[in-house]
């Protein structure tokens, strides 16, 4: 060999075309499943609870102070960070697209599996909401929240 001579890299394969291939699909597919995280369940693999509102039905009209009445077959118990259901779950609003979070004082257990949780109030105007879960990273999980409705706040 001439030690002059350039060093030229082998040729190509095409098995290393298919295994370069593999390897993106594999790192794509880590990377979804990394910023996915808990989106559907709990990270037992166990879907959350489900939550269904009682109160305001979808479409009417609030002001001021108001309260989301809402049940779960979740014991929800309060610490003192707020209030969990299943020991890890804690409840999140999302209202045209911003997310509240209840404090320890804004829930409170009106009965059986109810639940009330008292809102200061939100800016005038309709607005589109949905109860749902969030794991103790404080990811939603779409998993075992409410339907989405409608409000129209005077």
């Amino acid at each position: 060999m001439d030690a002059a001579a350039p060093f030229a890299p082998p040729p190509r394969r095409k098995s290393d075309l298919v295994y370069g291939a593999v390897a993106v699909v594999a790192l794509a597919l880590a990377l979804v499943f990394f910023v996915a995280g808990e989106a559907d369940t709990g990270a037992d693999g166990a879907a959350p609870p489900l939550i269904t509102v009682i109160e305001p039905r979808s479409g009417a009209a609030v002001s001021g102070p108001f309260a989301f009445v809402f049940e779960t077959p979740a014991t929800m118990t309060r610490d003192s960070t707020g209030w969990i259901a299943d020991g890890r779950y804690h409840l999140h609003a999302t209202v045209s697209g911003v997310e509240l979070m209840a404090g320890t004082d804004d829930i409170e257990s009106i009965g059986g599996n109810r639940y009330r949780w008292s809102i200061p109030g939100l800016p005038p105007g309709e607005h589109r909401v949905r109860l749902q879960w969030s794991g103790p990273d404080h990811r939603t999980l779409r998993a075992g929240g409410s339907a989405p409705f409608t409000l129209l706040v005077r």
